[in-house]
This record gives C-alpha cells, sequence and structure tokens, in this order.
C-alpha cells in the first residue's frame, strides 16, 4: 500500500521514481497512481519483461498488462550506475521527486548515494530494508529445512545464484542490519525525516508476528510540522495508511482528497 501511501501524502498530477519496479500491474507500488492519478514517472528493474527460459530470474512474468499497456517504459538499468543517472537526464526527469519507491534488494544504499550524487532530493521515500528477515533469519532457515551453519554463505554469493528456494534468506542478517542503518544515518543527516520506521506486515507461519519491511520517509520543507507528530515505529502498514489518512484533509483542497478517497476506496 505505498502507492496509497503515496497518494493520500501527495495528492495527484506528482512524479515518481519506481526502482525494482517489478510487474506492471500486479503488486506494483506506482500503477495506481499513474492510471488513476494522472501521476508520471520511471520504471526500472534489472529484470526484463519476458518468457523465462534457462534462467527465470532475468525476467518479470506479467500478470495482465504489460508497461507498454500502461504506458510506461521499463529501464533495464542497475540503478547503482552513471547510466541510471543518464536516463533521468535524457527524460529530463524533474531533480525534485515526489515519490520514490526504492525496493532494489542489496543495492538500496548504493543506489540512495547515486540518487544523491546526482541532485536528486525527494518528498516522500519507501525504502524497503527487508528487516524481518535479519530478525526471523535462523528461524526461516530452519523452517525450510536447511542447516543454519551450512546455510551461512557469502551474500554477494547466494543473491547472485538467484534461486526460488534462497528468495525467503537472499542476505546474511549483517548485511541486512547494515544496510538499513547505512541508509538511515545518510537520509538523517540529509535533514529528512523518518515517518514510519519499521513499517511491518503480519507473518501468520510465525504466529501473527509483525515483520519489519521498510522505512518511510518525507522530506519535512514540503509538509507541514503538524505531519511530524505522526511519526511512529513497528507499527503494522494499515495503520501508517491510517494515520496518513487522517492528515490527509489537512494537505489537499476538498475535491483532490474526494478523487483520492474514491480511488483508493475502489482499488484497495
Amino acid at each position: 500500500m505505498q502507492d496509497i501511501a503515496a497518494a493520500f501524502l501527495l495528492g495527484r498530477n506528482k512524479n515518481f521514481l519506481d526502482l525494482g519496479a517489478g510487474g506492471a500491474k500486479k503488486g506494483n507500488n506506482t500503477y495506481l497512481l499513474q492510471k488513476k492519478l494522472g501521476w508520471e514517472g520511471c520504471c526500472f528493474d534489472l529484470r526484463e519483461e519476458g518468457t523465462p527460459e534457462d534462467d527465470e530470474s532475468r525476467f518479470i512474468l506479467n500478470n495482465g498488462e504489460t508497461y507498454k499497456e500502461r504506458g510506461n517504459t521499463l529501464h533495464n538499468v542497475d540503478c547503482t550506475t552513471p547510466a541510471f543517472l543518464d536516463i533521468l537526464k535524457e527524460n529530463a526527469f524533474p531533480q525534485v521527486v515526489d515519490y520514490i519507491s526504492l525496493d532494489v534488494d542489496m543495492a538500496g544504499v548504493k543506489t540512495l548515494k547515486n540518487l544523491i550524487e546526482g541532485g536528486y532530493i525527494f518528498k516522500f521515500l519507501t525504502y524497503e530494508h527487508d528487516l524481518h528477515y535479519s530478525r526471523n533469519y535462523e528461524a526461516m532457515l530452519k523452517q525450510q529445512g536447511y542447516d543454519v551453519a551450512q546455510s551461512k554463505l557469502d551474500e554477494k554469493q547466494v543473491y547472485v545464484r538467484s534461486e526460488d528456494r534462497l528468495w525467503n534468506f537472499p542476505f546474511s542478517k549483517e548485511g541486512i542490519e547494515s544496510r538499513k542503518y547505512q541508509a538511515k544515518d545518510i537520509l538523517k543527516n540529509k535533514g529528512y525525516f523518518l515517518l514510519f520506521e519499521d513499517v511491518s506486515f503480519f507473518e501468520k507461519s510465525t504466529g501473527d508476528t509483525l515483520h519489519p519491511m521498510e522505512d518511510w520517509w518525507i522530506n519535512p520543507q514540503y509538509f507541514p510540522d503538524s505531519m511530524l507528530a505522526l511519526a511512529g515505529k513497528n507499527l503494522h502498514f494499515i495503520e501508517c495508511i491510517k494515520q496518513i489518512f487522517n492528515a490527509c484533509p489537512f494537505l489537499h483542497d476538498e475535491d483532490t482528497f474526494q478523487l483520492i478517497h474514491a480511488t483508493c476506496l475502489e482499488e484497495k
């Protein structure tokens, strides 16, 4: 529901960067914004749209709609490289980004640094750090039937192998924690405000415990001071949405609020 949070916070006719975008529609963090609320933006993913052949990890399966049908382009570019910034410049992308969805796994910190060094700032960022993998690392390994001592492989080696059976634990415990707190330090030092830390979901397989997945950041220059009072930690994502929703009428005119409200209820 990152798209719902972005809609409530920012309204309509804004811009976005979707990094680690995945499929064009299903599970996508910007499809609703583009198709229903007039947003425009760029989508990036290392994988291509297509049919899996020998290497399934190279492809994104479409679920009812392609990027062409959506009216967008999926750029197959590494977001940690100069080529990523070149594409933004070629598309005359604004230096002030309304919303960034950043879900690039191990490359999160490097991508963040690349954006900052490229001179880009944002109003709202959802940063997926997957801290739940760290907190439940050994339990998840055991649940999958793996010997913990034998499964602590080098995180880069595990990530590059990209096997389906490794998706629940593609990173080392230490690596996940390090990247989460590196990103936090970078963003705090740049003056961003951590609105909701460790936004979580319920995992039934471990007794309905909350699993921290993301940090949601805002740029306080673009929001009233009252927004800072909403800050929370270890909240289920629906609780975060409720908090933002309560502030929504103070962020938009009545027509915009009603449009966002109707669109989000219809879609979600």
